[in-house]
Formats: C-alpha cells, structure tokens, sequence
C-alpha cells in the first residue's frame, strides 16, 4: 500500500469532497464504510492539495449552510402533533386534521398520537404537487 502525506486541512477537503458527493447521489442512508470508500476515491480524482483544496472552498461557498444529520439510531421516530407541526414548518391544527387522512403516517392510542417521523418523509413525497381536502 502506496503511503500518502497530506496535511490536516487536505484532510478535512477530502472529507468535504466525499459527503458532498454522498449529498448529491440520493443516497442519504450510508454506513462509515461507505464514507472511507468515497473519501478514498476523492484521494484517486483529486491528486493536487492546490485543487482539493480549491474544490472544498467551492463547494463551502455554495452549500456550507446545509446540515448534516448523524443518526445514532437512539432517536425516538413517534412525534407529538405538536413536534411534527415545528418539524413541518406548518400549525397544530393542520397536523391535527392531517392525522385524519387514511395514509398519514401515524398511530392513534385512545387519545395519543403519535406520528412516524420516518413515514412523514415519505408521505411528503408522495403527496407532493397534489391538492389534499381534509
């Protein structure tokens, strides 16, 4: 195996240059296998520190506002109405008469509600462009 010296800071631009093209591919579920292998791949297209380093700053420019969200797995997927309006960006009462519809994503117990944090992501897509009558 080939050794290769890099600096801290091309460290992190190839770091950068992998979930960036993680980002874009539309596979948003990865294991940290997956992130070695495309961080590996980064070191084989980009030889030169100048132009990694060039490319993260790019890429900082444009999208350095975007978050990235680690799953531990421990995070709790029911929401509240009252969580899954904030998490929505809508109100309590639309939630409130979403849950109605057949396909919403959620559980009813006698009172509780809870909604499926991970079925919401679907359902949005599902639902996207079309005019719902609650």
């Amino acid at each position: 195996m080939e050794r290769v010296y890099i600096n801290k800071e091309c460290s992190i631009a190839y770091t950068v240059l992998a979930l960036h093209t993680i980002f874009n591919s539309g596979n948003k579920e990865i294991t940290i296998g997956d992130l070695v292998k495309e961080i590996k791949a980064m070191f084989e297209i980009y030889t030169n520190e100048e132009r990694v380093m060039k490319r993260m700053d790019e890429i900082l420019k444009v999208e350095g506002k975007n978050k990235i969200t680690i799953s531990t797995g421990l995070e709790k997927i029911g929401m509240t109405i009252e969580e899954c309006a904030t998490y929505l960006g809508v109100s309590e009462r639309l939630v409130a008469e979403l849950v109605k519809l057949p396909d919403f994503p959620c559980v009813k117990f006698k009172r509780r509600i809870l909604i499926n944090k991970l079925g919401i992501n679907d359902w949005m897509t599902r639902n996207t462009g079309k005019f719902l009558k609650y």
